[in-house]
């Protein structure tokens, strides 16, 4: 059955490799595929590295030369098809409209939307039962539906999170929760936390986020979002409230001593190092973590073999961390985020 896969373009040789051989590339883009797979290695997909979500083309229609409204009334014609029960509460989404010929994504998801209000379906954006959607890639005009069962399901993985964010590392962050279905931890030691986006994204969530780094934060940025922000010599165990963030202007090797005895339910890492380095900084602080803590660390791959990469990393990590997942996220440019669990 053919499916479509939203992917990482800068590990496209990595993706192929991870689909295998008896895959069929049916058409592509620079971060999306269409390709032709059994059902049982699509079932697989969840736990793939490469790939950020992946969903089923029900139909599929050539375009030609359609221009402007033109698109509303096909893709109207496309959702319809599927069979969507008008009872359902239906999100839907469009990806990959060609805005030359006149109309974005947005401009067709409002007026395709409005006509199916018209016609008696059940629009509901924020939480859907169904979730349709309709892709253009290359003049095919693919679409299909799934069932949310409550998850967040979105076709254009960008289009999730829109806050005011310090950094774009805050959307991996973001990501990161929502692709390994983490807790929100009590304390939280944030390795290499400048300007403070990893921070700021679990200090919203309510953990006491203990940030190391040499170099400043972002204060201003940090403060306008609510968040107490303040810079400490030491941790005191009754400064680690929920919301707070405590910045330990220092390098790691100088900051551990100060943390006077405190045991972190969760240890982040994305510092601008290679693998190697950012491993050997995340065992500096295994002490600190208690048993059962959560790792969640990128990892910069720059070499061609990625596979290889990852197992030294993981076998570095492998005396303090238990390896749970590795995933290429929305946000990750040439990098792989780890989740692991302190043995």
């Amino acid at each position: 059955m053919e499916h479509l896969l939203l992917v990482a373009d800068s590990f496209r040789e990595s993706v192929l490799g991870e689909l295998g051989s008896s895959c069929k590339v049916i058409d592509e883009t620079h971060n999306a595929m269409v390709v032709d797979i059994s059902e049982a290695r699509a079932r697989r997909l969840d736990g793939a590295m490469f790939v950020y979500s992946h969903f089923p083309i029900l139909r599929k229609a050539r375009i030609g030369n359609v221009k402007g409204s033109a698109y509303a009334g096909l893709l109207l014609r496309q959702v319809k098809a599927l069979g969507v029960p008008r009872s359902s509460r239906l999100r839907l989404e469009c990806y990959d409209i060609n805005c030359k010929r006149g109309y974005s994504a947005k401009d067709i998801e409002v007026s395709v939307g409005t006509a199916l209000e018209k016609d008696g379906y059940c629009i509901e954006l924020k939480s859907p039962d169904v979730l349709a959607y309709v892709v253009l890639l290359n003049g095919v005009c693919y679409s299909g539906s799934v069932e949310t069962h409550g998850r967040k399901l979105f076709i254009d993985p960008f289009r999730i999170y829109k806050e005011k964010r310090v950094s774009r590392a805050e959307f991996k962050m973001a990501e990161a929760f929502d692709t390994f279905g983490l807790k929100v931890p009590r304390v939280v030691i944030d390795i290499g936390a400048a300007p403070g986006g990893w921070s700021l994204c679990l200090a919203r969530k309510g953990a006491a986020v203990i940030a190391i780094d040499s170099a400043l934060l972002d204060y201003a940025s940090i403060g306008m979002q609510g968040i107490v922000v303040k810079r400490v010599r030491t941790i005191r165990h009754g400064d680690l409230r929920p919301g707070t963030i405590l910045h330990i202007k220092s390098r790691l090797d100088k900051a551990i001593p100060l943390l006077g005895g405190v045991k972190a339910d969760m240890v982040m890492d994305d510092i601008n190092a290679g693998g190697m380095e950012s491993a050997k900084a995340v065992l500096g602080c295994a002490a600190q973590a208690r048993e059962g803590a959560v790792l969640i660390m990128t990892v910069k791959c720059l070499r061609r073999n990625v596979g290889k990469y990852v197992e030294e990393v993981e076998s570095l990590l492998g005396t303090q961390f238990r390896a749970v997942q590795w995933k290429v996220l929305p946000h990750n440019r040439q990098e792989i985020t780890l989740y692991a669990i302190r043995k």
